[in-house]
């Protein structure tokens, strides 16, 4: 087939100059030149040209394939020719029966950065003894000694359909209870666990003051509110009951939220921003008492925060446990300071302005004691936390008539909201 192919075109050629040989040639009298005159050729002419073997140019029309008739079929053999597509309503042809299979779709892994993590600060003191409480509130005692705790939670939302929750201590022991749950969402605003067998009873409750933050400070976050609340467990018949009703019962107050996410922490770092909170405290029964001003260097991680200016202010109570604790309420003030680790904080020491030298000793009466919270919502719009700590007063502020006292004990939650730079 290849070495016909310049055949064909010699063909051609030739038959064009065949057709050429019809030109006449025509003399001009004037000048005695000669010039050819070519005129077109006819159809006849066209009919007699052969191309290839018996096949003359006149064949090759649209009407016909001229030469390529001709030709020989190609080194694979004759084509078969496909066949028709059956008749079908259908659009495309059927292929057969086949099982469509089905992908179920991806879920993309959340960022546990993007999240937080639903936590509470507050008072927690254990119920020992109804009777002796009622005696102790007759004398004007506080029965219970309270203690400063953190509620840790699985929660990573607000207000979850469940939650697990256990207590723990920011200064010492507190009435412990690990893993209680599921704690399940009654209406809107409370979370409840009833459970009983033959051998344990379990109840517990949080009841959470919707709105309650928010009306005290303009601009708090949605994520957080006070809250307040009771867990009991009892077991009996098994080797862990002894343990477990050491304290089978606690009740609580305070506030909690959804801690700000580790990426927005990582914002304010890495821009080293600056933040002022302002706030106040959380007494017995989540009551507003007292203020707090807290600055924050998320640059360097660390924080400075001043309580009731400084010093006691008037209507600072003391009073005295079961134990023997002297136990403060009201409006304490002091000084603190310390660092910042993600979205938490952590006090690394305190003082005060009633604080100035034991008459006795000459020597500074020093404050004892811890504190610690949290940064709550979006780029850490609030702050909370529990302060838990052992002070004296040795120098009276004739203006506030606050008492002089050694070793009081004073225990409260917190709450502040950002402040919008002027």
């Amino acid at each position: 087939m290849a070495n016909r192919i310049p055949t064909l075109l010699a063909t051609a050629v030739a038959a064009a100059c065949s057709l050429s040989a019809h030109a006449e040639e025509i003399k001009k009298p004037a000048t005695g030149c000669t010039a050819v005159q070519t005129t077109a050729p006819s159809q006849d002419n066209f009919a007699k040209v052969v191309l290839y073997a018996d096949v003359t140019i006149a064949k090759d029309s649209v009407c016909e394939w001229g030469i390529w008739e001709e030709l020989e079929p190609t080194a694979a053999g004759p084509q078969t020719p496909l066949p028709l597509l059956a008749s079908s309503p259908e659009r495309y042809r059927p292929i057969g029966d086949v099982t469509p299979t089905t992908t179920p779709p991806v879920t993309p892994p959340v960022d546990p950065g993007s999240v937080g993590k639903l936590v509470g600060f507050g008072v927690i003191y254990a119920v020992e003894s109804p009777i002796l409480e009622q005696a102790a509130a007759v004398e004007g005692r506080f029965a219970p000694a309270r203690q400063a705790f953190k509620l840790e939670t699985d929660g990573t939302s607000w207000m979850p359909q469940e939650v697990t929750v256990s207590t723990v201590s920011i200064r010492d022991a507190v009435p412990a209870f690990d893993q209680f749950g599921p704690m399940v969402l009654s209406g809107s605003s409370a979370h409840v666990r009833e459970a009983v067998s033959e051998t344990s009873m379990e109840y517990g409750s949080i009841l959470t003051q919707l709105g309650s933050v928010a009306s005290n400070l303009p601009g708090a976050p949605s994520e957080l509110d006070h809250f307040n609340g009771e867990i009991t467990r009892y077991v009996s018949g098994t080797p862990q009951a002894e343990a477990l009703n050491q304290r089978p019962s606690a009740q609580f107050y305070g506030v909690w939220g959804v801690t700000t996410p580790e990426n927005d922490m990582a914002v304010l770092l890495r821009n080293n921003v600056t933040a002022t909170y302002s706030g106040y405290m959380v007494n017995e029964g989540n009551v507003r008492t007292g203020f707090i001003v807290m600055n924050t260097n998320f640059g360097n991680g660390t924080f400075n925060a001043t309580v009731n200016g400084g010093r006691d202010q008037a209507g600072v109570t003391v009073q005295q446990t079961t134990s023997g604790q002297l136990q403060l309420q009201g409006q304490v003030g002091f000084y603190m300071s310390g660092t910042i680790a993600g979205a938490n904080w952590q006090a690394t020491s305190f003082n005060a302005d009633d604080l100035k030298r034991n008459p006795k000793t000459l020597r500074p009466v020093p404050i004892t004691g811890a504190a610690s919270g949290s940064f709550i919502g979006p780029q850490a719009a609030a702050v909370i936390g529990a302060v838990d700590i052992t002070k004296s007063n040795t120098r009276t502020d004739p203006a506030s008539n606050s008492p002089i006292y050694d070793g009081g004990r004073y225990v409260s939650s917190l709450v502040a909201v950002k402040q919008q730079p002027k």
